[in-house]
């Protein structure tokens, strides 16, 4: 066995696990951007569900709600 053999083997190990990091680099990063997909779903559904159950305001309460907001703001 030539010692000129053993680096060339070796680089080509090196060369066969640095493709192996990106591509696992690569799979946990579409992991996390799946994860926080989801979350910015569940979180955009929730605001949405908060606004539906919220009957829209007629004239009459609108103005009681700016009466409350004015009274707060003596009372502070």
């Amino acid at each position: 066995m030539d010692e000129s053999e053993i680096p060339a083997a070796a680089a080509v190990d090196d060369d066969e696990e640095e493709e192996e990091k990106p591509a696992t680099s690569t799979l946990k990063r579409r992991h996390e951007s799946d994860d926080d997909d989801e979350d910015e779903q569940k979180s955009t559904e929730k605001i949405q569900s908060m606004q539906i159950s919220q009957p829209p305001m007629d004239e009459a309460t609108a103005k009681l709600h700016e009466k409350y907001e004015i009274v707060e703001e003596r009372l502070s």
